[in-house]
């Protein structure tokens, strides 16, 4: 038997499905309540999940670059202006 969680924790349940034989009770849990599932749709769920939580990661790893770029040329910017700054009060 396997609990599917609805959470992270796919892969280990993918790996749990792929151990059970045909014949084996698999369970869903929607709320407080274990439902009855088919072991293919339960392997179809679980894959979908997992495919579905690595794009999010994988989005979510190219936002965050994207953030730490915009950083990088606005710390740039900002060094600039200051150098710009220092010359100026050196001059004056």
């Amino acid at each position: 038997m396997c609990l599917i969680p609805s959470g992270f924790g796919g892969a280990v349940c993918a790996q749990e499905l792929e151990l059970v034989n045909d014949e084996a009770n698999v369970y869903k849990l929607i709320g407080p309540v274990l439902v009855k599932q088919d072991l293919a749709e339960a392997k179809a769920n679980v894959k979908k999940r997992i495919e579905y939580i690595s794009a999010e990661l994988k989005r979510m790893d190219r936002a965050l670059k994207d953030l730490e770029d915009k950083q990088n040329s606005k710390k740039e910017s900002i060094f600039k202006l200051q150098q710009k700054m220092q010359a100026v009060q050196t001059k004056a």
